[in-house]
């Protein structure tokens, strides 16, 4: 396949850096090549950008790696909001600063999920750290590819099978629904997720994984399992 897609990969960063190394190494050991990184920091006190960039090939030379910096920490939901806006790829790729690209050909298999233009949305499989485990399960990954909206929207409802993570978004798609909605400050990629389920937007399901999730939150504190226990 030819690199003809265009990937925005999109790093929040507040506090707690110790794992970025291994999250920028598995993005700069891709296959695929064409893409661009935006690290956007949230208003991290201790940011340290010489270490950011330290971590590109390049340092500060390579016109695909990019910082942006915050006075005050805005919230996740605004942070990714304006990372999307600055970004210039057809699709978005979040990368969380505690995660990584599960092998050198994550970005080969989400663009070629891309291929069909009329996808606006994937899902990959994400593995859990130290756990054999992979998700969403197989019930769960057969059901949203049924595509039946009511079935995978009161699916949900009981317990969010689409994480954000691993949810990849066509940039334009983004764009027309009005981005992620800030009457939230952490809490993205749930309340988009229902609304697009809601008005029977597919989600192409990627059957092989994409990331190795870690269970600490942005600044470190251990993920909350209920889709809205950040926002409560």
């Amino acid at each position: 396949m030819s690199n003809s897609i265009r990937i925005s990969i999109i790093v929040l960063t507040y506090k707690k850096f110790d794992n970025l190394q291994k999250n920028i190494k598995s993005i700069i050991s891709q296959n695929y090549t064409d893409y661009e990184v935006i690290v956007s920091d949230d208003g991290s006190p201790d940011l340290n950008a010489d270490f950011i960039y330290s971590l590109f090939p390049g340092n500060r030379t390579d016109e695909r790696f990019h910082l942006i910096t915050r006075a005050e920490n805005i919230g996740t939901v605004k942070n990714y909001n304006e990372a999307v806006k600055a970004a210039h790829g057809d699709i978005i790729v979040p990368l969380s600063q505690d995660d990584c690209f599960y092998n050198e050909n994550v970005l080969n298999v989400i663009a070629k999920a891309f291929d069909d233009s009329e996808t606006n949305i994937c899902l990959g499989l994400r593995k859990t750290l130290d756990k054999n485990e992979y998700l969403p399960n197989r019930y769960q990954s057969d059901l949203i590819s049924e595509g039946n909206s009511k079935k995978i929207w009161f699916r949900n409802a009981c317990k969010n099978m689409c994480y954000g993570a691993c949810l990849y978004w066509r940039r334009d798609f983004l764009l027309d629904m009005g981005l992620f909605d800030e009457d939230y400050r952490l809490l993205e990629d749930y309340p988009m997720i229902m609304k697009c389920i809601e008005n029977g937007e597919h989600i192409k399901v990627i059957s092989t994984p994409t990331i190795i999730w870690d269970y600490k939150g942005l600044s470190g504190i251990p993920k909350k399992t209920g889709p809205l226990a950040d926002d409560q």
